[in-house]
């Protein structure tokens, strides 16, 4: 690899300062943050991941906004209470621990305490191992695209199609999805160890990365690369660094994973969420990060036109393997209880399991410009796309609420309610703007003004005075069935004497 003069590196240094910059636009708690921020502070300060009632009150004084979580928290603690909040739980020992591992608040303890020594928010340590964590993959991107201006327009590509939108988030993310591409790009170059444990750092936090294992054995198989004894040594480090987290939790709850116990269910897997993670109009890949699959078609389709057999022959492969570690990925992200869950623009699991996609289309494109100059229209649509996407949501996804529809979905539901028919959970909470259940159904759609769609179970009638001031059950010709026991209805709507 060709050494970066200091005159070459200056965008590169102007990128990853950018990065910098919006990571701290929107600080504060959010996702999972609590429960990363209650571990860290155990780590730090009696250096064990046991939550303990000082951890708790130490959150409440220095989180205002969960000060009410903390509270409870502590009283669960004190009464010894198998689970005080959702997320944390009493092992068989009497020690509480998160759901979520570790690992991921290990790394952020010696920021923790360089934020309380200069009196700036706790969330601030999650964000640096964020912000640090994605300078490494954009340094990454740089160092693999070797030529200056499509190594530059590669890395920013990475930094608009949806990290923005993570980086300053209080959860694991934005790391998952550096050490995702960190991953990829060492599979390309041969690389076996160094990408074996990018993808275990990754799979510390997010079990479904570790797909990634045999994706990049079989791509530096491509590669044609021998492995190495640094290979080995690497390699040996990132199946101990893998199985970390299952073994903790079987010495602690005799569970291998508390997570896919507590918080994941597999009769959830179905197509409907599957679609709803590409082409959802309000957390969508389609609408959060519509710039990686456009990416990914675009590239795929150049890289195959024109080029020889051989050619069409080995991008095939490598697309075809790429599709099959997302859709592996992708298939345990499925199983969550949550799935309208707090997320930033795009759904937290879909940034991550499509940044493969991201880095093929980049590595495809990069081949085809040797050939045309196309394929830089690809990277500036690409660009253009990740910077639209922020104008509605703001750089940082400051504008973007998960209780709220999206402007392309309030479009939809507008001019074509039939058309968009998403998981009952998205519609049910993002139109009521509660995650908290309540019993008045149908749940309808506006608010306020002509009702457009109804969500209604399949075994009651759609009783709504709004509708049917006379007392007549909403009946509609436009019916969808959903997941869940649940009905849509589209307007125009009728009334039907109620039956007895």
């Amino acid at each position: 690899m060709r050494g970066i003069t200091a005159g070459r590196s200056l965008p590169l240094v102007a990128l990853v300062a950018l990065v910098w910059v919006v990571a701290f636009v929107d600080v504060r708690v959010r996702g999972d943050g609590a429960e990363y921020l209650l571990v860290t502070h155990a780590l730090a300060t009696h250096a064990a991941p046991d939550i303990r009632v000082s951890d708790a009150e130490w959150l409440a004084e220095n989180e205002p906004s969960y000060r009410n979580f903390a509270r409870q928290l502590a009283r669960g603690l004190r009464h010894e209470e198998p689970a005080p909040v959702g997320a944390i739980r009493r092992s068989e020992r009497g020690a509480y621990y998160s759901i979520h591992f570790w690992f991921y608040s290990l790394l952020a303890v010696p920021w923790l305490w360089l934020s309380e020594a200069v009196g700036a928010e706790p969330s601030v340590a999650l964000v640096l191992v964020n912000v640090l964590a994605t300078s490494v993959a954009v340094v990454a991107l740089w160092l693999h695209f070797e030529r200056r201006a499509f190594a530059l327009a590669a890395a920013a590509s990475f930094v608009v199609t949806g990290t923005t939108f993570y980086v300053g988030w209080t959860g694991p993310e934005a790391f998952t999805g550096a050490c995702v591409v960190c991953a990829c790009i060492a599979a390309s170059r041969g690389k076996l160890g160094l990408a074996c444990l990018a993808a275990a750092l990754a799979a510390t936090q997010n079990a479904s990365a570790l797909a990634l294992v045999p994706f990049v054995a079989a791509r530096c198989r491509l590669q044609h690369a021998a492995p190495t004894r640094k290979d080995a040594l690497l390699g040996a480090l990132a199946l101990m660094l893998a199985l970390l987290p299952y073994g903790f939790f079987y010495a602690e709850f005799r569970i291998p994973s508390l997570l896919a116990h507590f918080a994941t269910d597999p009769r959830l897997i179905s197509f409907e969420r599957a679609w709803s993670l590409l082409f959802d109009l309000n957390q969508g890949l389609i609408y959060g990060m519509p710039g990686a699959l456009f990416a990914f078609v675009a590239a795929a389709t150049l890289a195959s036109t024109g080029a020889d057999t051989g050619a069409r022959v080995l991008v095939a492969r490598r697309v075809a393997l790429t599709l099959l570690l997302v859709a592996v990925m992708t298939v345990p992200a499925l199983s969550v209880h949550n799935w309208n869950a707090g997320c930033s623009v795009v759904i937290r699991y879909g940034y991550w399991i499509a940044l493969p996609l991201l880095v093929l289309a980049l590595e495809l494109t990069q081949a085809r410009l040797m050939q045309t100059r196309r394929g830089w229209y690809v990277l500036g649509v690409t660009l253009a796309l990740g910077l639209g996407v922020m104008v509605p949501n703001g750089v940082a996804g400051q504008r973007y609420a998960y209780l709220r529809h999206t402007w392309l979905a309030k479009l939809a539901l507008h001019h074509a309610p039939e058309a968009y028919n998403p998981v009952p959970e998205i519609f049910f909470e993002r139109t009521r703007g509660s995650e908290t259940p309540r019993d008045e159904l149908p749940v309808i759609w506006p608010h306020h003004g002509t009702p457009l769609k109804l969500l209604v179970p399949e075994d009651e009638p759609a009783r709504s005075r709004r509708l049917c001031p006379d007392g007549g059950n909403a009946a509609s010709s436009h019916v969808h069935a959903a997941s869940g026991g649940w009905l849509y209805l589209d307007a125009p709507f009728h009334c039907v004497p109620p039956t007895s």
